[in-house]
């Protein structure tokens, strides 16, 4: 069985849609065999294009709850947000941003 890849992990891990469909989970969690052996870029090399629009309903939550919308991958596969702190509206890795624990999908109501 194969199912598409909706996100990295922040150690480069492939993430599919899990059972239910609203979280999202390593492949070996889901059932699914993927061949991937992930990549180490953690803080490595600095944000980069070409830039893939993330899905629909992709989101970074942050401690305390807080989401925004995961809007492009960057060339390392990465999730990509704009920056609210910024006034030039920058783009910045998830993983950069301390209170981040994790990526999820939210699926638009039916």
């Amino acid at each position: 069985m194969t199912t598409p890849i909706y996100a990295f992990s922040n150690e480069g891990h492939p993430l599919v849609l899990g059972p239910g469909g609203t979280r999202l989970v390593r492949p070996e969690m889901a059932g699914v065999k993927l061949p991937y052996a992930g990549i180490d870029v953690q803080f490595g090399p600095p944000l980069a294009g070409p830039f893939t629009s993330a899905p629909a309903g992709l989101v970074a939550v942050f401690d305390g709850g807080r989401e925004r919308p995961v809007l492009f991958y960057d060339v390392h596969g990465r999730a990509v947000l704009m920056d609210p702190d910024d006034v030039t509206c920058d783009l910045v890795l998830a993983e950069t941003i301390p209170d981040l624990k994790r990526v999820d999908f939210r699926p638009a109501p039916a």
